[in-house]
């Protein structure tokens, strides 16, 4: 999973960068790198708060099946 992760974020900033034509080349790859780590950061809060909100249903619902 966390390869095809880096691949589809590798071929997303690369497009990007392809789709930038008037910039050259390292103005166009910092482009593509901000979209990558963007993406990156959005993808593990989103993670995160879906992990924490299954381990908050967890454990509220715990205390109703030890009773």
């Amino acid at each position: 999973m966390k390869t095809f992760l880096n691949l589809v974020l590798f071929i997303g900033s690369w497009v990007t960068a392809a789709g930038c034509s008037p910039m050259n080349k390292k103005t166009a790859m910092l482009h593509g790198l901000i979209l990558w780590a963007t993406t990156l950061a959005i993808s593990a809060w989103l993670l995160s708060s879906g992990v924490t909100g299954a381990f908050r249903l967890a454990s509220s619902n715990a205390g109703e099946v030890l009773n």
